[in-house]
Order: C-alpha cells, then structure tokens, then sequence
C-alpha cells in the first residue's frame, strides 16, 4: 500500500521528523503520494490510496471512514514556533503575556 506523505516544500518539519522516524526503525517507504498539509493526507486515504503517518492533533480531523491508532515506543518529536505579529500593537494582552513566557523558558538566541 502506498505511503501518503508530507511534500518537504509544504511541510519540512512533518516530512523530516517522519522520514527519520521510519528510517530509524528500518522502514524503507515504496511508492510515496505527496501531500500539502495533513487534512490532504486524510482525505488521500480516505479516498483508499494509501497510509499515512500525522501528528497526534490530526486525531481531531479524522472523518468515520478512516481509523487512527497512537504509535507507541519511542515517538517521534517535532519543534514548534510561537507565530505572533510582527506589530505589537496588533496582539492582545493574552499575546504579550504568552510571548513573555515563550521568552523566559525559550533559548534566548531563538527569541525575538
């Protein structure tokens, strides 16, 4: 059965931490269909073309006709950003507060 994956140029993170999580437990991937975010991937395989592996939030799309189960062992990680806009007036006090904690527990040369 064909794997559904994240296309790098849509999703470098996804497609990179699943790539080395299949590498490092020696699954080599045949016929790839790629895809543009992870609702794609769901819709691919409900439409019967293949398989895919997602975050966990993706749990949150699924339609009836498509099951997930949670891997389990040694799971795969993924980085995250905090998105805020660039004009401060723009955010609300909720924003600021957040950003004010991303920067006291982020690395400070990643922190704007």
């Amino acid at each position: 059965m064909p794997a559904i994956n994240i296309d790098p140029g849509y999703g470098r993170s996804i497609h990179d931490t699943l790539a080395h999580y299949l590498s490092h437990h020696g699954v080599t991937v045949g016929h790839i269909y790629p895809s543009s975010n992870p609702l794609m991937s769901i819709n691919l395989v409900a439409a019967g073309l293949g398989y895919t592996l997602l975050p966990a939030y993706a749990e949150n799309f699924m339609p009836k006709d498509v099951i997930s189960r949670p891997l389990s062992g040694d799971l795969p990680m993924s980085e995250l950003l905090m998105v805020s806009p660039r004009d401060a007036s723009a955010s609300t006090p909720a924003t600021h507060h957040l950003l004010k904690l991303v920067r006291e527990l982020g690395s400070p040369a990643a922190v704007c």
